[in-house]
């Protein structure tokens, strides 16, 4: 049985491309994707 990905392919390559431009810090992508403590 396969699992449902929590975030879409577009969530994920965003995070990603405003990690590498320097535009919001991992903390900042986390937060914004509800990830880490008290995520979900």
């Amino acid at each position: 049985m396969e699992r449902k990905a929590k975030y879409t392919y577009e969530e994920k390559l965003q995070a990603c491309m405003d990690y590498l431009s320097g535009k919001r810090s991992t903390k900042e992508i986390a937060e914004n994707l509800w990830m880490g403590k008290g995520g979900q």
